[in-house]
């Protein structure tokens, strides 16, 4: 073994999926702070990935950043099914042992039953077992056979909740692997105060009382939800502004950013529901700090950096009653049945006449660097264990 641990990330591009990519950005973050005499990092992307997100894992030491053909993620369902048949991705294994890696850590691809490098499986969610009709046959097809495989051919998985831990049970009983419960914290950089926030609220025109929903425009996020539940407020003559970030692209249903466009136009709230689409992660900490609430109305979620990011800060929350949710802040937060517009227009309208008015700007409320080294001991913890029992 080298002298350092070598680990192989594979990176979710941040287009694809953004909470996925900021959790490997994280991961790889607090093991640069706390395990950088020990692990190093390498981080595996497809050729021609997004400079942008190559550079942001080039900034961070105990990290190598490589590129190959070998980790796209447009592989058709015949090279998978390959995969899964002969048991080994042949071409990304040729790339590990160039690189001498001792982990694969396995996000959303999968490399075979017959790899010859202990490997830990991140399963962020069960999405695709909660609402199967977000994803295309072959997509579900495809996540449930790589989950099968994972589970059945000696990975370590690696969640980050015991909402998805009792899902794991739920949905495969047979399962007798070893899973492990590792919850992320949230980091926050010096940059993340860079911007003026007073700056930020001139060139995007805010309103002094705003609320901040900060999702990528996917079905399951449910912006619908808010867009009706504000329609009822407006209604009532309550003035309401909601700030809604994220990626606009979405792979499953490519038109559903236009037609949440087209339903605001529609019940003329354009300025009640404002879609800035993706804005940069200092300004999405500036909203952060300065909104009434942080709003997250989604039908199903991993453990959310979002949350994480409101807890930080202290932020209010007002969060769709799933079960990751309370787990996550421990109940700490004002809930919605997800589908009931009316009664969040009721919570929205009780929370933001107890919020006082006027821009201001949060400043972080818990110690992050504690809970950080924890984290950051708690992964070589396991990276210890899966290179012993391989």
């Amino acid at each position: 073994m080298n002298s350092k641990i070598r680990v192989a990330i594979t990176v979710v591009p941040s287009q694809i999926w953004q909470g996925g990519f900021n959790y490997q950005l994280n991961l790889c973050k607090a093991i640069s702070a706390y395990l950088n005499d020990r692990v190093i990092m390498v981080a595996c992307f497809e050729k021609d990935a997004n400079e942008q997100d190559k550079q942001s894992f080039m900034k961070i030491n105990a990290v190598e950043v490589i590129e190959s053909p070998a980790f796209s993620r447009n592989i058709n369902i015949f090279t998978f099914l390959s995969i899964y048949l002969f048991g080994v991705d042949r071409q990304a294994i040729r790339v590990f042992k160039e690189k001498k890696i001792d982990i694969i850590f396995e996000s959303a691809k999968y490399f075979g039953r017959a790899i010859p490098f202990p490997a830990i499986a991140w399963i962020p969610d069960l999405q695709h077992k909660y609402l199967p009709k977000n994803f295309s046959f072959i997509s579900r097809l495809k996540r449930e056979i790589g989950f099968l495989c994972q589970m059945k051919n000696k990975r370590v998985l690696l969640v980050s909740s015991k909402t998805v831990r009792d899902d794991l049970k739920k949905f495969y009983p047979k399962f007798r692997g070893k899973v492990v419960i590792i919850k992320f914290p949230s980091i926050v950089s010096n940059e993340s105060f860079s911007v003026d926030s007073k700056k930020i609220f001139t060139e995007y025109c805010l309103p002094k009382n705003f609320i901040y929903l900060p999702n990528q425009f996917w079905k399951h996020k449910n912006h619908i939800t808010v867009i009706e539940a504000i329609r009822i407020l407006k209604s009532r003559g309550e003035s309401v502004c909601v700030i809604a970030t994220g990626s606009s692209w979405n792979p499953h249903f490519p038109d559903f950013y236009n037609e949440l466009k087209e339903m605001v136009r529609r019940y003329d709230l354009q300025e009640n529901f404002r879609m800035l689409g993706l804005v940069p992660r200092d300004h999405v900490f500036a909203f952060l700090r300065s909104c009434a609430f942080y709003l997250n109305p989604s039908q199903h979620e991993g453990w959310s950096t979002g949350v994480e990011e409101a807890k930080a800060f202290q932020v209010p929350m007002v969060l769709s009653d799933i079960p990751i949710h309370r787990e996550q802040t421990n109940g700490d937060a004002s809930f919605f049945p997800t589908e009931d517009f009316e009664y969040l227009a009721n919570v929205i309208s009780k929370k933001l006449r107890t919020h006082s008015a006027g821009q201001y700007s949060r400043h972080l409320a818990v110690n992050l660097q504690t809970e950080i080294k924890d984290y950051a001991n708690r992964l070589w913890n396991l990276f210890d264990y899966v290179c012993k029992v391989k």
